[in-house]
């Protein structure tokens, strides 16, 4: 089945829920709130409804993809994939060389996700934040 999803740039207070709600499922706590200091927000919707939000940082040439959350139920109809390509364009079209991104052990696809995406990983910090390991990819 074909996803029909648009994406496009946004504002922070149009995604800061979704993306606040996926955050504190993961780790079972209640009012972590996400910064506001980023410079690019991506909304992913389908048939009017928020399944997807990211956010880049574009700053010396590097992207860093702070937050980048597709909803359960659409991770495996390459939702993730379509807005990790639209990061990609946005951060080449800024002059980025690199984009730099993260993920934890709580992320159990994410992983094989980015590495599926051609990102290697260069660093795993271990209990670095929220008491998980955390993995760091290029």
């Amino acid at each position: 089945m074909e996803l029909k999803m648009k994406i496009k740039l946004t504002t922070y207070n149009k995604i800061k829920d979704f993306l606040n709600g996926e955050w504190n499922s993961f780790f079972h706590k209640k009012n972590i709130e996400r910064g506001t200091d980023f410079s690019y927000f991506f909304e992913a919707k389908e048939d009017n409804e928020l399944i997807g939000a990211a956010i880049l940082n574009v700053k010396g040439g590097i992207g860093l993809l702070k937050d980048i959350h597709i909803t359960e139920n659409h991770k495996r109809k390459h939702a993730g994939k379509r807005l990790l390509e639209i990061i990609e364009e946005k951060a080449k079209e800024e002059g980025c060389k690199k984009i730099l991104l993260k993920t934890s052990e709580i992320h159990e696809s994410a992983e094989s996700f980015y590495e599926s995406e051609d990102y290697k990983k260069i660093a795993t910090l271990p209990n670095l934040w929220y008491e998980k390991d955390w993995y760091f990819f290029c």
